[in-house]
């Protein structure tokens, strides 16, 4: 062995002192990290069962007419006097409404001998007796579900005023896959994403968006109806050029990241194409981590028009033929425009090799109702 290859060899088996401190404080964030899922575990377990023991109770305390309406007021005052802040009355309407929308909770596993007993309870509410069957009204036309792991009670509490059942398992599943802050979470329900990509499925589609969140498999998968700006905080008849308006998406990009959902890496604005002497801008150029293909976005402040789609086929026919590598799927066009004629854009799109998606977009969030019944006539349908 060459003292070069010794030296190595030590080098190996002596890491450096900043190595030293890079594992411990790699150890140190990973612990933190367990302990505050756990402390937050332990929380939502303890909210759900303060919850269950008062719908219990108001089903059959032998003396619940002594308190009526004012049960909670009572709890919270009681609570509060013995255990300090966090039972506020609305704190213990939240318990209550918690184990009304999610009355199976899913067992923890005991870490020490002497939790075997409240695991072994918890492993017994999986059963879903008589007294489980209380639960919100809007949830009579669906299976129960669990309560949701892995989220924060604030995650929870924002999902538990999703009236809608289809949607609330939705934004559960979403949460868990992308790992949505609470505030991406608020704005994500604030904004309708459910009833939103439910508008471009059938029933049964929508059915499996609610069971596993939203998959993307197909290009079609990556549309919205509408997509919703509302970020931008402009009102709905403001008059913008395409121009300001992709300026003020990338102002806003986090958001704007946000809106298009999962898998999309940007690449280039203003792309520039070339050919022959001539230059050609396409507006928004991203990957497509999921799908491994280029999209290609073109902002439309008006309505769309058949010409529309000429011009992205022709910028998808040249990212095909000089950008996407031998491994990668066709490019995706996507024209968002302000509205949009279905047949226009059937006939405008057929016979094309390429794929080109037309989707609308708002500047202000539109109308809760309106979108939540048309979902109801898909479901309907």
């Amino acid at each position: 062995m060459t003292n070069k290859d010794s030296n190595r060899l030590l080098n190996k088996q002596k890491p450096s002192y900043p190595n030293l401190v890079e594992a411990i404080g790699g150890l140190i964030h990973s612990a933190r990290s367990r302990a505050v899922q756990a402390i937050n575990t332990e929380m939502v377990n303890l909210y759900w069962e303060i919850g269950r023991h008062i719908v219990e109770y108001e089903q059959g305390g032998s003396d619940r007419a002594r308190y009526g309406e004012k049960l909670l007021e009572h709890l919270s005052e009681d609570l509060t006097k013995q255990f300090g802040k966090g039972f506020s009355l609305r704190n213990i309407r939240n318990f209550r409404l918690l184990y009304q929308a999610f009355p199976i909770r899913q067992a923890v596993p005991a870490e020490s001998s002497h939790d075997k007993k409240s695991t072994s309870q918890a492993l017994e509410l999986k059963t879903i007796d008589k007294r489980q069957s209380v639960v919100a009204e809007s949830d009579s036309n669906i299976n129960l579900k669990a309560l949701p792991a892995n989220l924060s009670w604030t995650h929870i509490l924002l999902m538990l005023w999703v009236k809608e059942p289809l949607a609330r398992q939705f934004y559960i599943k979403q949460c868990q896959l992308e790992q949505w802050s609470t505030r991406e979470l608020e704005r994500q329900i604030n904004s309708m994403l459910f009833e939103r990509i439910a508008l471009s499925k059938d029933k049964k589609g929508v059915l499996e968006m609610a069971e596993k969140g939203q998959q993307v498999s197909k290009p079609e998968d990556l549309l919205k109806d509408p997509y919703v700006f509302e970020f931008l905080n402009l009102p709905e008849d403001y008059r913008l050029s395409e121009t300001d308006l992709e300026q003020r998406l990338i102002d806003h990009f986090q958001h704007f990241l946000l809106e298009l959902g999962r898998g999309f890496c940007f690449v280039a604005r203003q792309k520039r194409i070339t050919v022959g002497t001539d230059h050609f801008y396409i507006d928004l150029v991203f990957y497509h981590r999921i799908l491994k293909c280029y999209v290609l976005i073109d902002l439309k402040m008006e309505a769309f028009k058949p010409a529309d789609a000429g011009q992205m086929n022709f910028y998808i026919n040249y990212m095909k033929e000089n950008q996407s590598e031998p491994d990668d799927n066709p490019p995706i066009g996507i024209l968002l425009c302000l509205d949009r004629n279905e047949l226009y854009v059937k006939y405008a799109t057929a016979g094309m090799d390429n794929l080109i998606l037309a989707g609308r977009f708002k500047l202000a969030l539109p109308s809760a109702e309106l979108l939540k019944k048309e979902v109801q006539k898909v479901l309907e349908g």
